[in-house]
């Protein structure tokens, strides 16, 4: 099967493909999240419900960059979001190590950092209004595939996907609609690095470089909307253990970070 389009149309190919036992090529005509050559996809299986689910991987990836450079900048902003993310997932995945919970692959790892300092290091601010500039698109390509690799070798989405897609896929369900994917994660990745420790206002002040204000700052959802997000996030998928599981989820808690964050 030969994919061409978006993450959505991918991803439902990707899955299809694995089910019937078919080799799949992706051509994707916007950089929006590594689903572009990972063995992960997101499917939507009912009102306001996503699930991850293993698939196939792709075998090739073709892309043409005339069609990519003339693609929305919001999509390339969601590709980043996506990517930025990786340092938050694997700090997550080496927590669940230390409690026992799973073992890491240190290449794997190694991978989805690597992919996400491709463009955490560069400059981004062809992101804000475009046009989408050749070089940023190299790198965010290459750090998209990057990621799906990790995947692949790791067996899983851990070196990609912590907490901060737990509470993306939280926001789908109480509040759809509320941002692309990528977007969504990329808020989630500042939360939790706030959560973590981490500096967490570095990775804010990218996304504003970037245009992506509105993932820097909550997408308008109320302090109280946010903890009933971060909330609900480790019910999204019960076996993935990540900083949401050592820290205290209480309103009390949460509220006094929540709000840090968004009024940063």
């Amino acid at each position: 099967m030969i994919a061409v389009g978006g993450g959505k149309t991918i991803d439902v190919a990707k899955s299809v493909c694995e089910q019937v036992d078919l080799p799949v090529v992706t051509v994707p005509t916007q950089l929006t999240a590594d689903g572009i050559a990972s063995p992960v996809s997101v499917i939507r299986t009912g009102p306001n419900v996503v699930e991850s689910r293993h698939a196939r991987l792709p075998i090739g990836l073709v892309v043409d960059f005339d069609v990519l450079r003339h693609s929305p900048a919001a999509s390339a902003r969601a590709g980043l979001g996506d990517l930025v993310a990786n340092a938050c997932a694997v700090r997550d995945w080496r927590r669940a190590a230390a409690a026992g919970r799973e073992s890491t692959d240190d290449f794997a790892a190694l991978l989805a950092e690597a992919a996400s300092d491709l463009v955490s290091g560069t400059d981004v601010e062809s992101l804000r209004d475009g046009p989408l500039e050749d070089a940023f698109l190299h790198r965010l390509l290459q750090g998209l595939v990057l990621s799906g690799l990790a995947m692949e070798i790791a067996g899983s989405s851990r070196p990609c996907s912590g907490s901060e897609h737990l509470i993306s896929h939280a926001i789908d369900r109480l509040y759809p609609g509320t941002a692309r994917h990528g977007e969504q994660v990329a808020f989630g990745a500042v939360l939790c690095s706030r959560f973590q420790g981490e500096d967490w206002q570095a990775l804010r002040n990218l996304l504003v470089n970037a245009g992506m204000q509105s993932a820097a700052t909550g997408f308008g959802l109320s302090e109280q909307q946010v903890v009933a997000a971060v909330q609900a996030a480790p019910a999204t998928r019960p076996n993935r253990y990540t900083v949401l599981d050592e820290i205290d989820l209480s309103h009390f808690a949460l509220a006094p970070m929540v709000s840090e964050v968004l009024l940063a």
